[in-house]
């Protein structure tokens, strides 16, 4: 069986159960970029990394990979998504990981909405070394917070190491 399959113009995404509690992912509305993914049992999402199975697995076509973005509704209480990619060639069981960055836990309760699944196109091309550009662009090397640093002082970002 391919990987998707063509028709009127939308892509048909393969996904399967791999646990009898798993839900298959929906989007929530008829325009939405994202398919919600379900927690499969009661997790407590901590300031610790949080690994919560949604008990399916997907298969991404060819030149796309599946992106694993927050929720918003989870996102104001203090939650994240940490990495959130899923490559073309991985056919295992999807897992989320959350991460909570207020302090107090976060409770999910089997078949919470944890995150969101994006398909998206992804450019394939070979990489080749280059020497360093001659002409360089007007950010250069400005890096973190330079769109928003006109008078290019030095931007530092806190860590708590």
């Amino acid at each position: 069986m391919s990987a998707s399959a063509e028709g009127a113009g939308t892509r048909t995404n393969l996904i399967w159960t791999e646990h009898p509690d798993a839900k298959l992912p929906i989007r929530g509305s008829e325009g939405a970029a994202g398919l919600d993914l379900y927690a499969i049992q009661d997790e407590t999402v901590t300031e610790r990394v949080t690994i919560v199975n949604t008990g399916i697995g997907v298969k991404i076509p060819k030149g796309h990979y599946g992106h694993v973005c927050p929720r918003s509704s989870l996102a104001l209480k203090g939650v994240t998504v940490l990495a959130g990619v899923i490559d073309a060639d991985y056919q295992g069981t999807v897992k989320v990981l959350l991460q909570s960055s207020m302090g107090d836990p976060i409770k999910l309760t089997k078949g919470d909405r944890i995150a969101q699944l994006v398909i998206i196109p992804v450019h394939m091309g070979k990489v080749q070394e280059s020497t360093a550009p001659v002409v360089k662009t007007g950010r250069n090397v400005g890096g973190f917070g330079s769109t928003d640093n006109p008078h290019n002082e030095t931007v530092t970002c806190r860590t708590d190491n």
